[in-house]
């Protein structure tokens, strides 16, 4: 039997994380939650990941730090994880952005969850 996949819900809006873990829960997703940057970084020290939501502005460590720090973890498979960036601060990035601190795709608050979904299962496909 095929174990769930784990996303990582990096975001410090309560009601994003919870529709965001209650969507990805109904979709056979295992889903974990942090609402800032070092908990992330705990996180991804003390877990394995299958992919990572991300917001961009959370307190103690931004989304944009969060992810350069990920893809120099030692871990190849943990820097190697897919990052999907869910953000209100599109506008103040261009993917070139994005890209250069590993940023794998994003997509701007108010999240389509249809969409969401779609682009998670692209990513976690084998």
């Amino acid at each position: 039997m095929k174990s769930k996949k784990l996303i990582l819900i990096a975001d410090d809006s309560y009601s994003i994380t919870s529709i965001l873990k209650k969507v990805f829960t109904l979709k056979g997703f295992d889903v974990v939650t942090v609402k800032d940057g070092e908990a992330l970084m705990d996180a991804m020290d003390n877990m394995d990941v299958d992919i990572l939501l991300l917001d961009i502005s959370m307190p103690k460590l931004s989304g944009i730090d969060c992810a350069q720090k990920i893809r120099s973890m030692n871990d190849p498979k943990k820097a190697a994880i897919p990052i999907i960036s869910i953000t209100g601060n599109y506008g103040n990035y261009s993917i070139d952005e994005f890209k250069s601190v590993g940023i794998d795709m994003f997509m701007q608050k108010p999240l389509d969850y249809d969409q969401l979904v779609n682009m998670v299962n692209q990513y976690l496909k084998n």
